[in-house]
This record gives C-alpha cells, sequence and structure tokens, in this order.
C-alpha cells in the first residue's frame, strides 16, 4: 500500500499538483516510516509548496537513512540552500563530487558550488 501511494504521490508531483502529491506522500510515510525514498519525495513536495523547514527535516532525514543516494543528497543540499544553511549546502555539494556521478550532475554541482560562493562574498 505505501508504494503504491509513494508512487501516486510522485506522479502527482510531476504533475505539479503539490498539495494533492504532499497528502498522498504524509499517508505513505505513515504507513513504512522506514523508507527513505518516501521522506525524500515528501521533503520535495514540502519545498515545493513553500514548506521550507519541514522539506529541510524531511530530506536531512533521508539523507541520514541512505548516504549512499545522490539524488535525497542533492536535494538535501537544495533544502539546505533554501532555509539559509549554506555551509551545510556546501559540505554536502562537495561531498558528492567526491563519488561517481552523472556527468551531467557532476557539471551542476560545480556550477550549484561556484553560484552558493559567489552569493556567500556578497
Amino acid at each position: 500500500m505505501q508504494k503504491a501511494l509513494e508512487g501516486l504521490g510522485c506522479a502527482f508531483y510531476r504533475q505539479k499538483a503539490y498539495y494533492k502529491a504532499l497528502e498522498l506522500l504524509t499517508r505513505a510515510v505513515s504507513l513504512r516510516s522506514e523508507a527513505p525514498s518516501i521522506y525524500r519525495n515528501l521533503g520535495l513536495a514540502q519545498l515545493a509548496i513553500d514548506m521550507k523547514e519541514e522539506g529541510y527535516e524531511n530530506l536531512k532525514k533521508a539523507h541520514v537513512m541512505n548516504l549512499f543516494d545522490y539524488k535525497t543528497a542533492y536535494a538535501h543540499a537544495a533544502a539546505c540552500q533554501k532555509t539559509g544553511r549554506l555551509d551545510e549546502a556546501e559540505e554536502i555539494l562537495t561531498e558528492l563530487l567526491q563519488d561517481y556521478l552523472p556527468e551531467d550532475l557532476e557539471s551542476t554541482i560545480r556550477k550549484d558550488l561556484e553560484l552558493l560562493r559567489k552569493t556567500r562574498l556578497r
């Protein structure tokens, strides 16, 4: 049941129906709270509707639960940036560059780091 709710929640998220996604992903979390992907997807939905702190907490939890998932780590870094945790975002992005990543993501992370560092110098 929780996988179906998560899948449906993700489908609504992709359609930008963020509140419906939030509802379904919240139900999925209540059924199976040990799945990091559910917390990642819930956190992304929360960020999309400006629930920044809640999204940050769920993305951080998902990242701690699965330190080897680069998609979750990248989403956690984005949540850090949205909540003003720039040092934490920089640390996560720098650590990601130590892993084997798809080439396009590595390039994006390098650009993100450059922009983050420029922003912090202002």
